[in-house]
């Protein structure tokens, strides 16, 4: 999967990934349940979803952030979030 940041004005960073075919289905666009997602950084961060394309704001260390499932491949590959069980 490819990786783009960018500063996004404020002092936080914008992450996208690319989606991955693999993991859409018939059901695409529509909420399938949750990942838990925690931020590790030191300033905000937005992180859009590979497959579903939603922006997951994350607003400073510590923040929790439920994803759609479809989206946890890519949000896993970001270095400062971790998912939480």
């Amino acid at each position: 999967m490819a990786c783009c940041g960018k500063s996004d004005g404020g002092g936080g960073t914008a992450t996208s990934f690319s989606s991955n075919p693999r993991m859409q289905g018939s059901s695409r666009g529509t909420y399938e349940g949750g990942v838990m997602f925690e931020y590790l950084g030191n300033t905000a961060l937005t992180a859009i979803g590979g497959v579903t394309g939603r922006h997951y704001q994350f607003t400073a260390s510590g923040a929790r952030v439920t994803a759609d499932r479809r989206d946890f491949l890519s949000l896993l590959q970001i270095p400062m979030l971790r998912q939480v069980r």
